[in-house]
């Protein structure tokens, strides 16, 4: 067992002597409160860098948030080491920044000319002296629209990594003597950290990396069982490991634990703001429903829509009350016309009334005018013809008389036996 841990501890050593590598947790802001959490690892290889993302997740503030919905899982984290490089991917909203590597560094760009974050990717470049030298990457939240097209919402900060100093190999030429004594007490140093390793130290890295990767996966409260009891025996390990970077990671995986358990407490009173939120300005139809919900929720998430709906009801009122006026005014100046045309109507109705009565007084004038000559005349005509005949009457009369006599007068004249003439 010693022997196994011994060339456990050796070829540590050798590693350590070779390569230097680190990895490192950072957090990135944005102007519009979204959070970034990056986990990398920086290696040195002699001249060669190499750079992996190992986990990242993303804390989109509200103003994403509540923008794109259910579309969040569209939004992506990207880098860029060339600027129009894809061919067959469009990227359009703010220009970014592509990264800056150190002086006289060897780095052949990426056909593409973008990462996407959450593929895990890698980025490798040679120098000719890495001490104290670093590197820049900016990272940007993106939109996935359609088709290959991205839409850059906005920067998360510039992420620094640091390249991590090499340790020189030993010299060659020094004495085996001079050599022996300081490898001895070296490995056994190593021999006794292996103890630890072996025994908690393994276990506590290993259900870190467990929890780290169990965190994202926690989207409400209660957290899942099979991570709390995790956290509890590492817990339990802590006080059990004394290697200090161990304890440092153990501190920030409780720190990682603690924030998301932070992160969701808020997320669901945030969320039970939100639905209440919702649910009155739901409600909301009248001016004085949108007035109450202001002053229900001042910040709430609509505010706006809600002043907006009240200057449309101040509008909508203001446009009603001049249709209103507008009606009034007019049906005022319909009435006074139509009083003036009634007016003016009756007058002429009334003329005509009295032009008619007079036409029929003079018609019925004339009616009877003619009326009376006609009585006049039939009168006379009827006086003429009675004088005639009474004249005709009389003459015929006096002729009959006369023939009368004339016989009387022959008769007796026969009898006198004379004619006289």
């Amino acid at each position: 067992m010693n022997s196994i841990r011994a060339t456990l501890a050796m070829l540590l050593l050798l590693s350590s002597v070779i390569a230097s590598a680190k990895e490192v947790t950072d957090t990135l802001y944005s102007a519009k409160n979204d959070r970034v959490i990056v986990t990398y690892s920086i290696v040195q290889k002699g001249n060669r860098v190499d750079f992996e993302i190992k986990n990242v997740r993303k804390l989109l503030g509200d103003y994403h948030r509540r923008k794109y919905g259910k579309e969040v899982g569209k939004i992506h984290t990207l880098f860029f080491d060339g600027i129009g490089a894809g061919k067959d991917v469009k990227f359009t909203g703010e220009t970014p920044d592509i990264i800056t590597l150190p002086s006289k560094a060897s780095y052949t760009n990426s056909s593409d000319g973008y990462f996407i974050v959450e593929q895990w990717p890698t980025l490798s470049f040679d120098l000719e002296d890495a001490r104290g030298k670093s590197f820049t990457i900016p990272l940007y939240l993106a939109h996935y629209e359609r088709k290959q097209h991205y839409k850059i919402l906005c920067l998360c900060g510039n992420l620094e990594v640091i390249i991590p100093t090499a340790t020189p190999k030993p010299s060659s030429t020094a004495s085996p003597s001079s050599n022996k004594q300081p490898s001895r007490q070296r490995n056994v140093e190593l021999i006794e950290t292996g103890e630890e390793f072996d025994e908690y130290q393994e276990q506590a890295l290993n259900l870190i990396k467990s929890i780290y990767k169990d965190l994202p996966e926690q989207n409400a409260l209660p957290m899942s069982s099979t991570l709390k009891r995790k956290i509890d025996n590492l817990v339990d390990l802590q006080s059990k490991i004394k290697n200090e970077d161990v304890c440092k990671k153990i501190d920030e995986a409780l720190e990682a634990y603690n924030a998301k358990e932070k992160e969701l407490q808020k997320a669901m009173v945030e969320a039970n703001e939100k639905k209440a939120d919702d649910d009155d300005f739901a409600n909301c139809t009248t001016k004085e429903q949108y007035e109450s919900y202001l002053k229900k929720h001042p910040t709430g998430s609509h505010v706006a829509e809600a002043n907006t709906c009240i200057k449309d009801i101040e509008e909508g009122e203001k446009a009603e009350k001049d249709k209103q006026n507008k009606r009034t005014v007019w049906m005022i100046i319909g009435g006074v016309l139509l009083a003036i045309l009634l007016f003016v109507g009756n007058q002429a109705l009334q003329s005509f009334r009295n032009i008619r009565t007079q036409r029929s007084m003079m018609q019925m004038q004339q009616d009877a005018t003619k009326r009376a000559q006609n009585m006049a005349q039939n009168k006379a005509k009827s006086e003429i013809r009675k004088q005639t005949n009474k004249a005709v009457g009389q003459v015929r009369k006096k002729g009959q008389t006369a023939l009368r006599e004339t016989a009387d007068k022959m008769k007796n004249n026969k009898g006198n036996k004379r004619l006289s003439i």
